[in-house]
């Protein structure tokens, strides 16, 4: 006998679509922090090797006038992107948090609906054994039945 469907099944379909498609933002997220990530460190980076020679510069006794005007105006402007950059990051995190939030929601709807059908699977499954005991108990009777008109 068939089984009848379980009504939700396009919900809990469509609760799959859409947990893919926050799977998949989510990755896209956290790759646009990682990145965002990265560009800090090469600012950060940069901001070190300028110090750094700045540092020999001014050791050998060379540094004019100009030199540290052009070094401390590249150093300022390092700050200033690196700054804009602490932003970019903190965007991204709280992006990938919305995301994250938002995938933990469709994951907690698709489970609920995973176990109402867990359940409907099991009613399904205990009225088909009630109804095949029914005919097994049918059979039963119709036997001991003609087994009783045969004594007769």
């Amino acid at each position: 006998m068939a089984r009848r469907p379980f009504r939700l099944q396009a919900l809990l379909d469509h609760k799959r679509q859409l947990e893919e498609q926050r799977m998949l933002h989510l990755a896209e997220c956290e790759a646009e922090w990682r990145q965002a990530c990265e560009v800090l460190a090469m600012l950060r980076d940069a901001e070190r090797d300028q110090l750094r020679d700045l540092e020999q510069i001014a050791r050998a006794s060379r540094l004019d006038v100009a030199q540290q005007r052009d070094a401390t105006s590249y150093l300022q402007r390092l700050e200033v992107s690196m700054r804009a950059q602490g932003e970019v990051i903190a965007d991204a995190e709280r992006r990938v948090l919305e995301s994250r939030d938002a995938l933990v929601e469709i994951l907690k709807e698709k489970r609920s609906l995973e176990r109402l059908r867990e359940q409907h699977v099991a009613e399904t499954e205990r009225e088909e054994g009630r109804r095949e005991a029914g005919v097994v108990d049918e059979i039963t009777s119709a036997r001991y039945v003609r087994l009783l008109q045969g004594r007769a």
